[in-house]
C-alpha cells in the first residue's frame, strides 16, 4: 500500500472555486511543489519523515509520484482529527491506545528517526 501524490498545472486553471489563471503564480506554485518533491525524492535524511518509492511522472506541468502509507498527519492525532469529516468517529478508535494517541514508543521512535 502506498500513498500517491498528484500535482498538475492544469487541474488549478480549471477549477470550479477560485481557478488560478495568472501564469506567473502557477508556476511559482509548481516550482514549489517541485523542489518538495526533488528533498523527498533525494535527501537521505527525508527517508526518516516519509519514503519515495516511485516516481510516475515529472514533467514541465506535472508531478505524480508514491511514498510509503501515510494514514493521516501527526496534528490530525494529536487534535483527535477534528479537521476531518467523520474523523473521530472513523479513525480514533484506530489510533487510540490506552497511553492516548501515540505511545512511549512511537513518540522516542518518531523522534528519534527525525534526530538522524
Amino acid at each position: 500500500k502506498v500513498s500517491v501524490w498528484f500535482f498538475d498545472k492544469n487541474d488549478l486553471v480549471k477549477r470550479k472555486n477560485s481557478p488560478i489563471t495568472d501564469k506567473t503564480v502557477l508556476e511559482q506554485m509548481y516550482q514549489i511543489f517541485k523542489k518538495d518533491f526533488t528533498v523527498i525524492k533525494e535527501s537521505a535524511h527525508c527517508q526518516h519523515i516519509v519514503q519515495h518509492i516511485e516516481t510516475i511522472e515529472d514533467s514541465k506541468s506535472a508531478i505524480v509520484f508514491t511514498t510509503e502509507r501515510i494514514i493521516c498527519s501527526l496534528e490530525d492525532m494529536l487534535r483527535g482529527f477534528e479537521h476531518i469529516t467523520d474523523g473521530s468517529t472513523v479513525h480514533f478508535n484506530f489510533f487510540n491506545t490506552s497511553y492516548g494517541p501515540l505511545s512511549e514508543t512511537e513518540i522516542s521512535r518518531g523522534l528519534r528517526n527525525l534526530a538522524e
